[in-house]
């Protein structure tokens, strides 16, 4: 698990624009608002993982060097968050259950669909948007072979994968998904090549050169949206349109991180890129601040009569994983230190 502070970029800031429409997508408001975010925010986030992946550094330090480097980056920090919001259910559920045993038997079904990644609520208690971290890990893998193809070869490849996709959609039942949701990570491998190829392309130059495309692709975007409605939900496998979901994300990463190029510098953009540089923290303890708020809108009844409940809850569960966040920013320099020192032990043992 990184450790290393650095300051925020272009590619924060896009990520903070991104984790904050996954907030308000888990806050509560209205139906239609949370299809439109659904229909792009994850695949947003693949895509953005591919312009950031690097093949030159990759293909010369090797699969091995990658795969170690991402599960330092993704796995470590999946399974240790998984563990505190088990630890913080389990508490939870002690009011739950009058026997132990059955507090025990429901620890364990938790534990063992952590384990799987499963990414439902009841099952995966207050981790649920973490799923995307072991599915990343995967798309990347596959990104390494895809990348070491030649064009055509990544053309065919791309259509094979979404047809592997397509094939546990068929095999597996309801909202169910395969392991670390390997099903997804096919088609998370095809996002990450997008957003490979659009940085590489140098599409970001072209619009950085030409302000006005940026409301283009956003707009784009938000109508393949609004055309597609509610055709995508990455974490139960659901692409109805996967050639729209492509150009959607593509279209809407594009002006995303376009408008972040124009913001990164402001104080807007900075607030922003400690969101993007906060991701883990915002996926990690999102659904548990919910669970929070839920419970407040449960003892206090008059909130029910507040009008603009999504609105509420987004603002009181953004400043709850704000201050996670600075707490976070104070320990780090401590724990960093910490394991400098535990490197220097362990070295010279």
């Amino acid at each position: 698990m990184e450790i290393g502070k650095r300051e925020p970029n272009t590619y924060d800031t896009a990520k903070g624009i991104g984790i904050l429409l996954m907030v308000m997508g888990h806050s509560g408001f209205k139906k239609s608002f949370e299809v439109f975010i659904y229909g792009f925010h994850m695949p947003f986030f693949f895509v953005l993982a591919g312009m950031l992946y690097d093949q030159a550094v990759w293909e010369k330090r090797g699969f091995a060097a990658l795969a170690r480097k991402r599960w330092r980056s993704y796995i470590a920090p999946y399974f240790v968050l998984s563990g505190i919001n088990l630890v913080l259910n389990g508490i939870h559920e002690i009011v739950k259950y009058k026997e132990f045993e059955e507090w025990l038997k429901s620890q364990v079904l938790h534990t063992g669909w952590i384990v799987f990644a499963n990414g439902n609520g009841s099952e995966t208690p207050h981790c649920t948007p973490l799923w995307f971290l072991p599915c990343l890990f995967l798309s990347c893998l596959i990104l390494y072979w895809l990348l070491r193809l030649r064009p055509v070869g990544q053309a065919v490849m791309c259509l094979v994968l979404f047809g592997v996709n397509r094939l546990f959609h068929m095999m597996i039942p309801g909202s169910r998904t395969m392991p670390w949701h390997l099903d997804v990570a096919c088609v998370g491998a095809v996002l990450m090549l997008v957003g490979y190829y659009i940085k590489s392309c140098g599409c970001l130059r072209y619009t950085q050169k030409r302000p006005w495309t940026m409301p283009v692709f956003l707009l784009a975007g938000m109508w393949i949206d609004k055309m597609c409605g509610g055709g995508v939900a990455l974490a139960s496998n659901t692409i109805r349109y996967p050639a729209a979901m492509l150009l959607c994300s593509a279209c809407m990463t594009i002006g995303i991180v376009s408008l972040s190029q124009k913001l990164y510098s402001t104080a807007i953009g900075r607030f922003f890129g400690f969101c993007g540089q906060s991701t883990l923290i915002f996926m990690g303890f999102n659904y548990f601040l919910n669970t929070v708020m839920s419970i407040i809108w449960r003892v206090l009844p008059v909130l029910n009569e507040y009008k603009f409940q999504g609105g509420f809850n987004f603002i009181s569960v953004t400043t709850g994983l704000l201050l996670i966040s600075l707490v976070w920013e104070k320990v780090r320099p401590h724990l960093n230190r910490a394991y400098c020192r535990g490197r220097e032990w362990i070295e010279s043992v």
